[in-house]
């Protein structure tokens, strides 16, 4: 492969992350799985996030999901826009969030877990 053809390849592939990462599509879905850590990567910094990801606070943020004296140390995304976290037991929902203060912990929760989390939305 010559230079200029590389350098097309990397312009259509980068053109693919920036696009995936825009609609929130899911890294697995990349024409290239040599670029899956990248998109994920990129979609973690823009804080774009995916319905059914499991989610923290970033450390370096003071934001602690609580209800009462109760808190959760991590949630379920079960909207994207607007921001809707969910607690893995569906008995608090937050409203008031930012999707870049939270850093994902798993991809994607089990269907039930999704199930029962998305029943809390109004």
């Amino acid at each position: 492969m010559s230079g200029v053809e590389q350098l097309e390849r990397a312009n259509r592939l980068l053109r693919e992350v920036v696009n995936m990462c825009a609609i929130g599509d899911t890294d697995e879905n990349c024409s290239d799985p040599s670029w899956a850590g990248l998109i994920r990567e990129a979609k973690n910094h823009l804080g774009i996030r995916i319905v059914g990801e499991l989610v923290q606070p970033k450390r370096n943020n003071n934001i602690v999901l609580r209800c009462g004296s109760m808190s959760y140390p991590c949630a379920v995304v079960v909207q994207a826009d607007p921001f809707i976290l969910v607690s893995v037991d569906a008995d608090m929902m937050w409203l008031h969030h930012e999707p870049q203060n939270f850093e994902v912990l798993c991809e994607a929760v089990a269907p039930a877990v999704l199930e029962r989390c998305m029943q809390r939305l109004p």
